[in-house]
């Protein structure tokens, strides 16, 4: 339309404003489509940076701000992966040896700094992720927690109903021991904790900590979903808190789910499944676990895997390794 203005007005600079224009547009798309398409791989050797295959100039003048803005990126998470590896180390070291008793579940470390579950404003939790995920990783951490726990507080009852088979119970039956465990036959934990529940009197502190491994093959069975859902709408009052995994939310009953406040998504949940948990529609841990699929040592003889997270609602990222107990 500039074009035609100036060749049948005469009103030159028109064109030239026109081009200029078109110039511009062409150049900010090219730049948005190599930016959205790339993948960058950055290294360190011969004293030089490397970007993609590429040696970048000696001088950091002659950089393009682009460049210059994805090494800069690249360094500071990395500084922040070595924080993390640090903390994580501390924590599975804190887990081992440490006499002292724990007062908080933790889940793993954000930013050096170690994310433990509120149980003061949202009591119950669910912890979502499909298969390979690190839902039985993330638990058997929470199980060393609580066994520190009740180790400070011998009349807190930890209630663990495993519908694995029993299998994240044998593999951590250290921190088990003492706890009321169901790897089979589970009604008769349900009665019981039923029971036990119908004569506790009313303390809105923590008293009863109910685990559940796979919260939809519980729910299968009509009695105990009517029991589970019943209890997390009322049970704080009796100082009941729950912890419970499961691989998505469908299935799962809305009721419940509202009560379930403390939603822990793990990497690789689907967006769809994020967003039914109150998180974003894009999973921010992508690509920001630099090595989580990689093996990590802490100490001389355990090796573990770095998981990724997020705590909803604030989707705070954090990591986490598993802890043994075996």
């Amino acid at each position: 339309m500039g074009v035609v203005w100036a060749l049948t007005s005469g009103y030159w600079p028109m064109l030239g404003f026109t081009i200029l224009g078109v110039a511009g547009q062409l150049a900010a798309r090219r730049r948005a489509v190599s930016t959205a398409g790339e993948v960058t791989n950055i290294e360190f050797r011969e004293g030089r940076v490397w970007l993609d295959g590429r040696r970048l100039p000696i001088r950091l003048s002659l950089w393009t701000r682009e460049q210059r803005t994805t090494v800069f990126e690249h360094l500071v998470m990395a500084d922040r992966q070595v924080i993390n590896r640090v903390a994580l180390e501390d924590l599975d070291r804190d887990r081992r040896i440490s006499s002292s008793p724990q007062e908080q579940v933790r889940l793993g470390v954000s930013q050096g700094r170690s994310i433990a579950l509120d149980w003061n404003s949202r009591p119950h939790t669910l912890i979502v992720g499909p298969t390979g995920s690190g839902k039985s990783a993330l638990l058997s951490g929470l199980l060393a927690d609580l066994a520190s726990i009740r180790q400070s507080d011998p009349s807190i009852r930890i209630w663990f109903a495993d519908y694995k088979s029993g299998q994240t119970i044998a593999e951590n039956a250290a921190s088990c021991r003492g706890f009321v465990c169901s790897g089979e036959r589970h009604h008769r934990m349900w009665n019981a904790l039923a029971e036990e529940l119908d004569r506790a009197e009313p303390d809105l502190r923590a008293r009863h900590v109910l685990v559940i491994e796979e919260l939809g093959a519980a729910l299968a069975q009509r009695p105990t979903a009517e029991l589970i859902q019943s209890i997390a709408a009322q049970g704080r009052s009796k100082g009941l808190r729950i912890i419970a995994t499961n691989q998505s939310v469908s299935g799962l009953p809305r009721g419940l789910l509202v009560n379930l406040g403390n939603r822990v998504v793990l990497q690789g949940t689907d967006d769809a499944e994020r967003l039914l948990l109150g998180g974003t529609s894009i999973d921010r841990n992508r690509g920001q676990n630099l090595a989580s699929a990689q093996e990590f040592r802490t100490g001389a003889a355990h090796v573990s895997q770095v998981f990724a997270a997020s705590l909803l609602p604030n989707d705070q990222h954090f990591e986490f390794i598993r802890y043994w107990s075996t």
